[in-house]
């Protein structure tokens, strides 16, 4: 399943990278209401939950659908203009008109796309307040209270983002905007040099153009279509999204990718379905557990392994292509002799790499 995104229209002139503190805070949100979905992030967690007071965090669950799988877009830059600080932004999104932040905060509460395009409708048909109960009690009480007073919302949604800016976020701006700032930069020289298409396809391991001239698809366990228009494409770097990239297709709106510092400079690959399915599959046959068992303590030859297996060279060989391709296994030529070896820290990650897939 994938996402893929049209970039015929992509120009540079409708293509921007920004530094955004509110989406950043929206990513930090999203692995506080979600830590085991994040068991790399749980020192960090225990760090901040430690100095959030009670109220605020009875606030951040209370209003956990809105950076939860599906992400409220109103979280991300509304146009090309440029950065604002978080205060600004924070005022934008509480003063957005009715027939933007209604809808899209039902989207966001619900989990996917109602098809709503104004308040209006929203209200008109409440049977996603019904749907919303029954996926979950939190659910089902934000978005009645978003219907029974939508300014209400708003204006509580903004007191709860300046009170995280106060308890805990704006110490983690200070270390965290540098790096954006860097990456974004490096996203920015691409843009000019590679052009749109190479640069988005730049972003993330997650994404590739698979030899199209014209769309990049993003390996996602979704499956959604959109396109670049005449309201153009914003890039968003961040740190705390890891493994999300995130991208939002709302008509009318900017087309949002949201992509992950640590892939742009090299820390960290996230594993594609591909990838990841290669790699179970190599170690779902029964006659390879053997074969590892070996390859994980010391370098071998294919005959020691025939030998210590009672499997034919031939066999050995085929196993270890199998290995091998799939990233487990490494070899290296010692003189006339071929050394094989697995990849322990492949196999250490393994389960990390699984989790990231089914929730990115």
């Amino acid at each position: 399943m994938v996402i893929s995104l049209n970039m015929e229209r992509a120009a540079r002139d409708r293509m921007s990278v920004q530094v955004s503190p509110l989406a950043e805070l929206m990513a930090c949100l999203h692995v506080l209401a979600e830590p085991d979905h994040h068991p790399e992030s749980r020192r960090w967690v225990d760090g901040v939950r430690a100095r959030l007071s009670p109220p605020l965090w009875a606030e951040i669950f209370r209003f956990g659908p809105l950076w939860a799988r599906y992400r409220m877009r109103l979280f991300y830059p509304a146009d090309r203009r440029g950065p604002d600080s978080l205060g600004e932004q924070i005022a934008s999104l509480a003063s957005a008109a009715p027939d933007r932040f209604v809808p899209l905060a039902a989207h966001a509460i619900r989990g996917r796309d109602l098809g709503f395009s104004t308040a209006a409708d929203v209200l008109a048909d409440q049977t996603w307040v019904a749907e919303c109960h029954r996926r979950s009690f939190n659910r089902g009480e934000l978005a009645s209270s978003l219907v029974a007073d939508p300014a209400a919302f708003a204006a509580d949604l903004a007191d709860v983002l300046l009170a995280c800016e106060r308890e805990f976020f704006a110490e983690e701006w200070l270390a965290l905007e540098p790096r954006l700032v860097r990456a974004a930069e490096i996203i920015e020289e691409r843009v000019k040099t590679w052009g749109p298409l190479p640069a988005v396809e730049s972003v993330s391991g997650m994404a590739s153009s698979r030899g199209s001239t014209s769309t990049v698809f993003f390996d996602k366990l979704q499956t959604a279509s959109g396109a670049v228009d005449e309201h153009g494409l914003i890039l968003v770097p961040s740190v705390r999204a890891w493994p999300h990239v995130m991208v939002k297709l709302d008509p009318g709106l900017p087309v949002v990718v949201q992509y992950l510092v640590s892939e742009v400079r090299g820390e960290a690959s996230a594993q594609s379905q591909t990838q990841l399915r290669r790699r179970l599959f190599a170690l779902a046959e029964p006659g390879r557990w053997e074969l590892c068992r070996h390859l994980i303590g010391e370098p071998i030859t294919t005959r020691e392994l025939a030998v210590r297996t009672g499997l034919s060279e031939p066999a050995v060989s085929r196993h270890l292509s199998a290995l091998r391709n799939a990233g487990l296994v490494s070899s290296q030529r010692d003189g006339r002799q071929v050394f094989h070896r697995m990849h322990t820290a492949s196999i250490l990650h393994l389960g990390q790499d699984v989790l990231s897939a089914l929730i990115r």
